[in-house]
């Protein structure tokens, strides 16, 4: 097992606890400095930086079986889950 992950736990949970502790750590920040400090700036763009990583991640695991899906058939399925 590897340090810091529980077992059963995907990288993608790990990555996601990270990026809810820099956005503590960022929220922090600019309460006690304000939100133009150039710590808040850069807990920042850690965040985006770690989000657009998950991001195509998850993009890539999802056409990783080789199959595409129609554009359309994504449209409905977000459809359904924002009524959901």
């Amino acid at each position: 097992m590897m340090k810091g992950r529980r077992m059963g736990e995907g990288m993608d949970d790990v990555k996601g606890k990270q990026l809810e502790e820099l956005r503590c750590k960022m929220t922090q920040a600019a309460e006690l400095y304000g939100m133009n400090h150039p710590i808040v700036l850069h807990y920042s763009q850690c965040i985006d930086q770690m989000h657009n990583k998950l991001l195509q991640s998850s993009h890539s695991s999802f056409f990783s079986n080789g199959k595409r899906v129609k554009a359309t058939h994504l449209k409905t399925r977000q459809k359904h889950d924002i009524l959901a």
